[in-house]
Parts: C-alpha cells; structure tokens; sequence
C-alpha cells in the first residue's frame, strides 16, 4: 500500500478562475513547482483524489495554487480545508546525515537508553533553532519534550520507527 505525505493544506479560494491559497507544510514550498499533480484528501485516511497542478503563485506565507479543470470560484470553493498528498515515494531523500522528514519521526516508539518505553513522539514544534520532540507516555496522561540534539537523542531507526534517547533530557 502506498503511504501518503502531506505537504499542504487548502484554505480559500482566490478570485474567479479556480486559484486556492494553500498553506504549504513543507520546508521547502517552491517544491510546488516541481509537482505535476497531487491527491486531495479530507483527511490522512482519505486515498483522495488526484488532480494535476496548472498552476503555482507565491503570496506572503501562503501559495496560490491552479488545479486543471478547476475553472471558477465555486469549483475551488469545494477544495477548501483538504489536504494536498503526495506518495512518499515523490518525496526527494534528504542527504544530510541525522536529518530526518517530520513525518518520518512522527508516531515513533520512544525509549530511553535502558529500553524502557517512553512513549510515542506526536509532533515535532520548529522553534528556529532546534526543534523539539513532544512524547505522549503509555499513560495517556504526561507529555515530554526533548530538544532534538545529539547530545538528546542517542539514535533513530526510521525503519524500525524506534528512537532512543537519554531520559535525562525529558522534560
């Protein structure tokens, strides 16, 4: 089965010829250009539906993006709020060594150096400098945070979806 990134999300139409803002949630959002076309989803469970990109604009913090056979405001009235996927295969390897895509660390299994469990890592907070992990424990009651440094985390295995980090760094 293929597994799906998302890379964005749909927010507004823009004028009258089908053009929808998109919130790109991606590092990277002139990758845009790069696309032919990707499947719309309601949500992360969603296969969606493909559709192929006429179309790339920049505004702000936003992108503008034109779907083929999407020619009017209403026809772009009914993509707000999907989400834009693409197969992970279509996701470009990232070469710098320790770096990894968030979607790959997210829904890992967490544990500290002695094996115990931690929990799992829910998301990943881009802070500017480094970025932290947040870690739900197997009680479904405590939240951790690890700054995502060397020093914290001692390896990932993004095959096994496995981290292992030093305890004294939770916080």
């Amino acid at each position: 089965m293929t597994r799906y990134v998302t890379v964005g999300k749909t927010t507004s139409p823009h004028g009258i010829k089908g053009w929808i803002k998109v919130m790109p949630l991606t590092h990277d959002p002139g990758r845009f250009e790069n696309l032919e076309s990707v499947s719309l989803a309601r949500d992360e469970h969603d296969p969606g539906r493909r559709l192929s990109i006429a179309g790339v604009k920049y505004q702000a913090r936003n992108l503008l993006v034109k779907f083929e056979g999407i020619d009017s405001r209403d026809d772009a009235e009914r993509l707000r709020h999907c989400l834009l996927r693409v197969p992970e295969e279509e996701i470009p390897p990232i070469e710098e060594e320790d770096t990894y895509y968030h979607y790959q660390l997210e829904g890992m299994e967490v544990k500290d150096t002695e094996g115990e469990v931690v929990g799992r890592l829910t998301s990943v907070i881009d802070t500017g400098s480094n970025d932290i992990y947040a870690i739900a424990a197997p009680d479904g009651k405590t939240e951790y945070y690890l700054p995502a440094l060397k020093s914290c985390v001692i390896s990932v295995d993004v095959e096994k979806q496995q981290m292992v980090v030093d305890r004294n760094w939770l916080t």
